[in-house]
Formats: C-alpha cells, structure tokens, sequence
C-alpha cells in the first residue's frame, strides 16, 4: 500500500521552525510553496528551514504561470450581490477605488456581458463596460476579494504566453534551489511540459502539471505523458466547465491516471472551513473519502495551513480521514498516523 500524500501550503501561519517541524511529525509529507506569493528571499529562506527541519519532507515550487491575480490590496472588499467593483490593468490601485490586476491587457480581451470568476470561483461578477483600462463588472456572488488571488475569464488564458518574464525566474530559482517538485499552472500542451523541461535543465525537480483548464481536459493524456504528477485545480476547473460536473470531472481524471501510473494532488477547498474552525465539516470528510477511495495520490491543503487559524489540526484531521479512507481499501494492513518518506511515481529517489 502506497499511504495518499498530504500537501500543506506553507505561509505567514505556518514558516516558522516550529510550525514546520510540526506538520511534518503530524502528516505533512509534501511541502507547497506558491511562487506568486511573498519574494524569493522568502521562498528561500523556507526551503533551508526545510531541509535542516523535516529532511523527509519534499518541496513543491509553485509557479504561476499566466494565472491572471489581484494585486496587493490595502483594502480587501467584502463583496455582495448587486455591488459594482472596478478592476483595473492600471498596476497600483489597492482596493479602495480600483482592484489592480496583474494582466496588463487584460482589459482588451473582456467584452461587456462576459462573466469573471475570482477567489476561486466562490466570487462571480459580470462585465457591464470597459473604459479605457478599467473593467466596471457588477457583483453576482460575493465575498471578500483578497489579494493576490486568482481572476479567471474562461476561455481568455490559451490567448496568452505560457511563460512571463517572472515565470523564467522563478523556473530559474527552483532548478538553483533544492526542491523536489515544480508545479506548472495552466498547462494545455506537452509542449509546456517539455519548454520547462529544458529551462530546469538537469536539476532534478519533476514537474506537477495542473488541470484547471477546457484545454487541458482535451489534451488530458498528452499532458500526463509528458508530466511526472498531476494536480487537478478544481476552483478554475469548475469555473470553465460546470460547478455541478467537477465531482465527475474528477472521477474522470483519476480513472485516466490509474490508466496510465500517474498520480494526482486534489486540490481546492478539500478542508476549506478548517481555516476558520477547527473541525472538517462532513461534506468535506466525504469528498477526500471519495477522493482518496478513487485513487489520488495525493491531496492538498491551501489556505488551511497558509493562513488559516487552525494549520496543524488541518494536517491532522487531513491524516485521519486519509487513513480510514485507506483502512476501507487495504483492511489488512494497519495504517500510521504519522507517514514518513514516501515513493509516489515520478518521486525522485
């Protein structure tokens, strides 16, 4: 039996010695850095505590890719149905006025009508007009619009470059730096794969290929040929297929997978109420269940331990549920709370 992984967002709750050491004794077998949070001084700082810390623990160097985000809010909006917001391409609005984004054309590419998805897919509005570089869009669900968070246009990212300039950078620094894994976003062909491949060079680091596209679902199996390891990133997922589909959109990636010895991170909101309580609520308990019941190999926790209250009993109620999961798969073999080092395919070893 090969023991589902566990993938803890490391953040301001969770870079501390302490706080690191922690997780990786309670569950934490892989270890997620996003590259469009914080500098690279950051990332590399906690990679070193890392490697002195939890040695056993992998690294994952997320990089963004074109990735559309808010950018840094002074203020975050808490948004509500029926409420106006302007985003903007114009860099340097902090949420008062104007929500910067990180796009610069973006405002070329909507139409009025069009509907913009954020934070995820929980936050939706509509584009009512477009003057000059501002975006007016009308509120339809709301919520608070963070920053640095994900704005998504369906159908808009194959139009864009794979790698920005930023993107070679921060390739650039995880081939220089001792991490394990490198996720790619919004990868539509084995070409990305292979592009990346050739700017890591012979670093080592395998590459996590994510599945949050139409595009990706198309070129499903080109894309797990040329990857090592998936992630299905189901917040943009369901925001370009349908939300009521992406339970079987799921199904449908891991039969693929079993198909051809490729394993998967589950990603998105997988204990999302943790990052306020310290308790999963059921449906949560039962959507990991199913997960790891269809084969993922992994799954993942974002903003419960990035900046959740509630990090390390995340990761352990995360153990828990994986190992009964488990239990009802392989009765006979007796599965531990903690799990060390483990060989997943495409592991390095």
């Amino acid at each position: 039996m090969t023991p589902v992984q566990i993938v803890a967002t490391i953040g301001p709750r969770t870079q501390s010695p302490t706080a690191l050491r922690l997780l990786s004794q309670n569950g934490m077998n892989i270890a997620r850095l996003n590259g469009s949070q914080a500098d690279l001084n950051w990332h590399a700082r906690v990679i070193r505590r890392l490697r002195r810390i939890a040695p056993d623990v992998l690294i994952l160097f997320d990089v963004p890719g074109k990735k559309i985000r808010t950018g840094q809010l002074a203020h975050e909006p808490d948004l509500a149905p029926g409420d106006a917001i302007v985003l903007t391409s114009e860099p340097g609005h902090d949420g008062r006025v104007k929500v910067s984004v990180t796009f610069e054309d973006l405002h070329l590419f909507v139409k009025p009508g069009e509907p913009i998805f954020a934070t995820d897919g929980t936050i939706q509005m509509s584009v009512e007009e477009i003057r000059d570089r501002d975006i007016y869009c009308r509120v339809r669900v709301g919520g608070k619009l963070r920053s640095r968070k994900g704005v998504h246009i369906p159908h808009l990212t194959p139009r864009l470059e794979f790698l920005s300039d930023q993107d070679r950078r921060l390739i650039a620094f995880a081939a220089e730096s001792p991490v394990d894994y490198l996720g790619l976003s919004y990868v539509e062909h084995s070409r990305d794969v292979e592009s990346v491949r050739r700017l890591i060079g012979k670093s080592g680091a395998r590459i996590v290929s994510k599945i949050e596209t139409r595009g990706a679902l198309e070129r499903l199996q080109e894309i797990m040929e040329a990857s090592d390891m998936l992630m299905l990133d189901r917040g943009d997922l369901s925001a370009e297929t349908r939300l009521a589909a992406i339970a079987l959109v799921q199904k449908d990636v891991l039969v693929e997978a079993r198909r051809l010895s490729k394993s998967v991170i589950i990603a998105t909101e997988t204990l999302h109420s943790m990052i306020k309580k310290p308790f999963p609520t059921i449906a949560e308990v039962t959507d990991v269940t199913t997960a790891v019941l269809d084969g993922a190999g992994a799954i993942m926790l974002s903003g419960e331990t990035a900046v959740g209250r509630y990090p390390l009993e995340s990761v352990m109620h995360m153990r828990r549920i994986i190992d009964a999961a488990q239990a009802r798969l392989f009765p006979a073999v007796e599965n531990s709370r903690r799990v060390e080092s483990i060989d997943l395919p495409g592991t390095p070893g």
